[in-house]
């Protein structure tokens, strides 16, 4: 069977390891997909929608260089609400949509 690669990246099945340029375009796909189909994002749900998809950084800190709100200048905060992943202990994080027009 071939093997094709995705908008976001190769799958988990080929082991590839992203670089950190190329882990933080994806993600930033991802968090850019999320808003447009939920209305709103936050880092739950990327690192969900990454993990499904094989998205794994090699260092935890490129989650937060992903998030970078100078990338996203149509995005803004809009509220926070408590993490749901064990790693977080229940910190509050943000949850961005799109600014009004």
């Amino acid at each position: 069977m071939t093997s094709q690669m995705s908008m976001f990246g190769p799958s988990p099945e080929e082991g590839r390891t992203l670089s950190k340029d190329e882990f933080i375009l994806e993600v930033r796909r991802v968090i850019l997909l999320l808003v447009d189909m939920n209305g709103t994002v936050d880092a739950d749900s990327v690192r969900d929608m990454a993990a499904n998809l094989g998205l794994e950084p090699v260092i935890p800190n490129w989650w937060g260089e992903a998030f970078n709100p100078l990338f996203f200048p149509e995005l803004r905060e809009i509220g926070r609400k408590r993490s749901c992943h064990p790693g977080n202990n229940g910190r509050n994080i943000a949850v961005w949509g799109r600014k009004k027009e």
